[in-house]
Formats: C-alpha cells, sequence, structure tokens
C-alpha cells in the first residue's frame, strides 16, 4: 500500500519527528510512505498535483493542530480534488476537536491521541483497508458511516518508545538540505511522552496536555497506574542510541554542508533527575563533545537543581527553555501553575549568575487578568528579553481545548466564525472559542493603555538593540554559543514581545466590543484579587 503524510502547517522547519515514527512502522510491515512538508514551501506558490504520489496513494494522513485548522483543512479538499484516496487526520487538533474535522474537512477517518497511540492504529488501518475488511474492526479511530460518527475508543499506549532508524528519511522523500540554516542542523528527539509531574495531580487549567491525561484516568480505567509508568518513562539508553545513530546519519546525509548537529529535547519539562541521568550519559560516553547544543524545556522550580548539577566547561552546551508563563499573582494562582513570584524572582536571578544559555516562555494575560496583572506580565517579559538568549511570548492563552470550562462552566464558551476552504469554494464554520477576557470594558480600557505605553517604550529599545547587535555582529562576524547572543536576539524578543502586545490589543477591542455578550465565571469577580491583598509589581 502507497501512504502519504502530510505535516501539519505551522510554518516552523523542523524535522516532522512524529511522522517518522509513523513512517518507520509502516514500512517495515511492507508499506511505502511518502512525506511531504509544505511547511517548507512556505510564502511560495505550490500546485498539489505536482506531487505524482498523491495519485499513487491508498492512504493519505494529515497531522493537525487546533490552531492550524483552517489551514489543513483547505489542503485536504484541494488533496481530494487530486485523489480519491481514503483520508486520515490525526494529531492535537483532530484529538481534541474530531468532529469538527469529520464535519468540515473531507476527512474520512480520525485517530485520536497524541502519546504514540497513532502509528499501531495507523499499521491496523492499513491492513485492514489493504484486506477490504470493514474499520469497524480497527480501535481507536472516529469514522464516519453514513451519517453516523462512530467512535471506537482510544488506541494502545507502548510500553516503550522505539529506537529510530534515521535511514527511514532516505525513504520518505523529505528534503533534508532545507532543513539545514547557516550549515546548522536541529534533530528533535523523544524523551518521555509526558513527564512533567503536575499533569497527574492538579494540571495548569490552560494545559491540553493535562487535560487529556486527567481523561485518561476514565479512558485506561484500571490500567491507569500503568499508563502513567509509560507516559513517564525516561529511557536514556534509547535517547543515546537515537542521538549516536543521528549523529552518524545526517553527517553522512549531509556530508560538508553540515557546520554542526544540534538537538532539540522533545520532552516537556525535564526534571531533574532525568537530566542528570542524560547529561552523565553524555560525559560518560564522550557525546557531549561532537554535539552543538541540546535544548530541552523545564519549569521554573526544576531549574536551579539543573543548572548546579552542569559542569561549567559544558554550559555552553545546552539551552534551557523555561516555562515562567507568568508573574502575577493572581494569574498564577488562577492557572494552577503551582509557583508564585518570589519562586519566579528567584529563578530568574539564578539563571542570572549561572551563566547557561536559557530562554523563556510568557503569556500576558488570563481571562481574568487586570492591567496590573498584564504590566506583571510585560515587565517578566521584557527580563527575559533582555538577559535570556530569546524570549517566547503569547499574547494570552493560547490553547483552544483548556480545563477552564470543566472547572467554571460551558456556558463561558464564545463561539467563533471562521472561514474554511471547501470544495465549492469558502465557507463561513463556527467553532467553540476560548474565553479571553471576562475583567470589565473600563479594565479592559486599562488594560489597552498598559499596552500603549509599553509598545512606544518597545519601539524605543528595540531600536537600540538593533544598533547594539549591529555593532557587535560587525565586530565578531559569525556567532556561536560562545558569543553574547542574547545581545543579537534581544532583537528579535523584543519584536516578539510587540507582536503579543499588539495581538493582544486587537484582541481586547474585540472583546471591548462584544462585551454584552460576555458571562463572566460563576464564582470568581474578576474584579477582585483571588486571595488576600493584590500585590503590585
Amino acid at each position: 500500500m502507497m501512504i502519504t503524510l502530510f505535516t501539519a502547517l505551522h510554518g516552523e522547519v523542523d524535522i516532522p519527528l512524529g511522522l517518522i515514527y509513523l513512517a518507520q512502522l509502516l514500512i517495515e510491515h511492507g508499506h511505502k510512505v511518502h512525506v511531504i512538508d509544505l511547511n517548507l514551501y512556505m510564502n511560495k506558490s505550490i500546485d498539489l498535483s505536482e506531487f505524482k504520489q498523491l495519485k499513487e496513494s491508498d492512504l493519505i494522513g494529515f497531522s493537525s493542530y487546533r490552531y492550524t485548522l483552517s489551514a489543513d483543512v483547505s489542503i485536504a479538499w484541494r488533496v481530494k480534488s487530486i485523489s480519491d484516496s481514503i483520508i486520515v487526520c490525526g494529531g492535537w487538533g483532530p484529538t481534541l476537536n474530531p468532529l469538527l474535522y469529520l464535519r468540515y474537512a473531507p476527512v474520512d477517518i480520525v485517530i485520536p491521541g497524541v502519546h504514540m497511540q497513532a502509528p499501531k492504529v495507523l499499521l491496523s488501518l492499513a491492513r485492514c483497508i489493504e484486506r477490504g475488511d470493514d474499520v469497524s474492526k480497527v480501535r481507536g479511530i472516529i469514522y464516519k458511516k453514513g451519517g453516523m460518527i462512530i467512535d471506537n475508543g482510544l488506541g494502545e499506549i507502548p510500553n516503550s518508545i522505539p529506537d529510530i532508524n534515521w535511514q527511514i528519511i532516505d525513504q520518505i522523500g523529505l528534503e533534508l538540505e532545507k532543513y539545514l540554516e547557516n550549515g546548522i542542523l536541529v534533530v528533535p528527539i523523544l524523551g518521555a511522552l509526558a513527564s512533567c509531574p503536575k499533569y497527574y495531580s492538579t494540571p495548569c487549567i490552560y494545559c491540553s496536555i493535562g487535560r487529556i491525561i486527567m481523561e485518561y484516568r476514565t479512558v485506561y480505567a484500571n490500567d491507569f497506574s500503568n499508563v502513567i509508568k509509560k507516559l513517564m518513562r525516561f529511557d536514556v539508553s534509547r535517547i543515546m542510541r537515537d542521538i549516536k545513530g543521528a549523529l552518524v546519519y545526517f553527517n553522512e546525509a549531509l556530508g560538508s554542508k553540515l557546520k554542526r548537529i544540534s538537538f532539540t529535547l522533545v520532552d516537556d519539562a525535564v526534571t531533574p533527575t532525568n537530566f542528570i541521568r542524560f547529561y552523565d550519559r553524555l560525559v560518560d560516553e564522550g557525546l557531549i563533545d561532537d554535539i552543538g547544543f541540546i535544548k530541552f524545556q523545564t519549569r521554573p522550580e526544576y531549574v536551579p537543581r539543573i543548572i548546579k548539577y552542569i559542569d561549567q566547561k559544558h554550559k555552553n552546551k545546552f539551552i534551557i527553555d523555561v516555562g515562567f508563563e507568568f508573574l502575577s499573582e493572581r494569574d498564577l494562582s488562577f492557572t494552577k501553575r503551582g509557583n508564585d513570584s518570589k519562586i519566579i524572582v528567584n529563578v530568574l536571578k539564578e539563571l542570572r549568575k549561572s551563566k547557561v544559555h536559557w530562554t523563556g516562555y510568557v503569556i500576558l494575560a488570563t481571562p481574568i487578568s487586570n492591567a496590573s496583572d498584564v504590566r506583571s506580565n510585560i515587565e517578566l517579559a521584557l527580563d527575559i528579553a533582555y538577559n535570556s538568549d530569546l524570549l517566547r511570548c503569547n499574547p494570552y492563552i493560547l490553547e483552544e481545548d483548556t480545563s477552564i470550562p470543566l472547572e467554571y462552566g460551558w456556558e463561558i464558551i464564545r463561539w467563533k466564525t471562521i472561514k474554511l476552504l471547501d470544495k465549492k469554494g469558502s465557507q463561513k464554520v463556527k467553532i467553540p472559542y476560548r474565553p479571553r477576557f471576562l475583567v470589565s470594558k473600563e479594565e479592559i480600557k486599562k488594560i489597552i493603555r498598559v499596552i500603549d505605553e509599553y509598545l512606544d517604550r518597545i519601539d524605543k529599545l528595540r531600536n537600540k538593540a538593533y544598533e547594539e547587535a549591529y555593532s557587535l555582529v560587525s565586530e565578531r562576524g559569525e556567532l556561536d554559543l560562545n558569543d553574547p547572543i542574547n545581545v543579537v536576539t534581544r532583537v528579535y524578543s523584543l519584536d516578539e514581545l510587540k507582536r503579543a502586545l499588539l495581538k493582544l490589543r486587537e484582541a481586547l477591542i474585540e472583546d471591548y466590543s462584544a462585551k454584552g455578550n460576555v458571562k463572566l465565571f460563576k464564582n470568581i469577580s474578576p474584579s477582585k484579587p483571588l486571595s488576600g491583598e493584590e500585590n503590585e509589581h
């Protein structure tokens, strides 16, 4: 059977690790697989009919996120006009919103699950279709039958993550050179499927992963304790084999075009224990000298123990991506983040002293943020912009399928009209939309004034940062991790903050206009602190 897989159209040029896992299992069982990554052709006019394998495919699969829904569905309709193959969809979007894809896209089957359920399910589905059997026999799919939607439940989470056979890339049509940036290749390596301990106790209410895992209690029932072990398993030996294999394969495949190979550990919150085991193996086996750098994500409270363990001579080998999220006490408390502002401030001090490379993530507002909260979060973003290697910033809680309605009632969910390209052209579709701002109209005006104040300030800071960066690049030439790269990336960080502020401002104006239709949370007054006295930062 010939199977074509599409990456989600998220706009980032990243090696599609998830689809490689899918392709590897399918190829091992005799199927032909081709991967199309349209992110490599952004801002270019692409005629999908030029991909000859689409007409030859028996099965076409799409990976999708909720926020890439419009783009992915539009591409699926174009593919449907070229091929009459069965279309399957999986990933975060279809897992959390299967009906959206089954109703508005030319999708025949959804494979729910984001914790390695999909490879085995897709293989079973391919076998079933190849034999001409009824797909109702396949566990782990949601599909259309006549006018009905039938849910066969979730597939099984594997006992262990398989080793990656990087040579599979030669067989699936990925153009490796397009993933190079200035001779540097960043290779994703899967750590644990879901390592953050908070997922299993009191997950942050805006976290889609935490919500899914809490639902696993019902889905996997008596087997849930075993599921937790699978999700949290951090197999250092397997990770090391994947890294060694990648070093050999990519160096041979790219030759002199590859100046440096680095890795990003796909693990949502690397714990200190897991990091120490991983770091020790890198050092013991001498691999740390063969790698440009390793980037990984973690929570603020884990940072001090992690950076304390790294030998000074290896500190330029790691980039720690820290999820700070908020500085506002109200926002931290509301989202059940598990930190307070004192922890955030102390961790920032530790990072500045440590001289390690790090990046930081901030969310500027929650549904109950007032002007003081937003100011606090902007100040956190500015601190990161000036002291880290890069700031990542979201204007407000972006996850569409949070636990907020589970805790505060579905009546707060609003509906948004989006446009999708279908076989008839463009159509308007209403979809569930997160609550963004539930404060008063007067408070929204105050927040906008705060944003305008910072927008003017950031423009001036950005111009100064650009001059400093230009001077450094002119003096040093090509930069590496031993250079003070935060001076250069500060320009990008301030641009990131400005974009987030503009998006936040636009959303606030939208909600201000519709304020008459917005319902407040049942038990929370947005104009008052959640507990104690409100802190001014």
